[in-house]
């Protein structure tokens, strides 16, 4: 983020690094994520996995939109863009609460899918092909961890906002990620990819998600711990029920601790109310 040279190592996996940023404090994967992963991503099994996992995560995506629902005071009908909104999971919770939803999703075959269920979506992955000051909230979840340039997008999404316009995100806790691999490498590891280096560029610390947006212009209102979602396996209820104590430990301390932060910012200026032209 700041081009500072010689990172700290914190963590390896196979011939990758996380390393941290002296100056910053951000974690980040070395060597940069190949482009593998996001070729697979247009992998017809990929998609499979894909499809079976939005239809689990219906309970997070509602939580969501609860969450915008509390922004919501005046309960106008606001305009939502989802940004890589995958096959319109979180969407079609919005709609259920009525707001009307707007997805750009990167993958042919999910936006196909998202546009079959009659959901307004455009395929590609440009946010500034909308209209600026169109949306009352910008969405993105776990996204923003794959993106080598985040600024950049950012800047393209704080664009597309109203001024007093929200930008509601969800990214991995880089921290949890990193001392859960720790504490499990002594007894074999974990199953599959712990930390994310086969696929997230960068790994978010409230501090440096933080740091990020008001470097882009945000007014940063909250970070915390995300909402806990579905467990598979005969220890998931013991699983939930330790990330919900984690989550609410790091209530009391003020430091989210949970596997996801929620963050909710702010672009500046007078909020206006929403009028009945969409996206053009």
């Amino acid at each position: 983020m700041c081009d500072t040279p010689a990172p700290v190592t914190r963590f390896t996996q196979g011939g990758a690094r996380v390393v941290q940023c002296v100056r910053c404090r951000l974690l980040y994967t070395d060597p940069p994520v190949s482009g593998r992963y996001y070729g697979a991503i247009r992998r017809q099994d990929w998609f499979v996995e894909a499809r079976a996992a939005a239809a689990s995560k219906m309970n997070v995506y509602l939580a969501h939109v609860r969450a915008i629902d509390r922004l919501n005071t005046g309960g106008a009908r606001w305009r939502i863009l989802d940004v890589g909104c995958g096959m319109g999971g979180f969407l079609s919770a919005a709609a259920a609460y009525g707001y009307d939803g707007y997805g750009i999703e990167a993958s042919a075959e999910q936006a196909a899918w998202a546009q079959g269920l009659h959901l307004s979506v455009r395929h590609g992955d440009a946010v500034d092909a909308f209209h600026p000051l169109t949306f009352q909230v910008v969405t993105l979840w776990e996204v923003l961890e794959h993106i080598p340039r985040p600024k950049e997008m950012l800047t393209a999404v704080r664009e597309v906002l109203e001024p007093g316009g929200y930008l509601v995100l969800g990214v991995p806790n880089g921290p949890h990620a990193l001392w859960k691999a720790k504490v499990l490498r002594p007894f074999g590891g974990a199953r599959g990819d712990v930390v994310g280096v086969g696929e997230h560029v960068v790994h978010y610390s409230a501090e440096t998600i933080r740091m990020v947006l008001a470097s882009t212009g945000y007014e940063v209102l909250s970070v915390r711990s995300g909402p806990v979602g579905v467990f598979d396996g005969a220890l998931r209820h013991v699983k939930r029920a330790g990330m919900e104590a984690l989550t609410a430990l790091g209530h009391l301390v003020g430091t989210p601790l949970g596997a996801s932060l929620l963050v909710v910012a702010r672009r500046p200026g007078e909020a206006s109310a929403a009028d009945a032209e969409g996206p053009r």
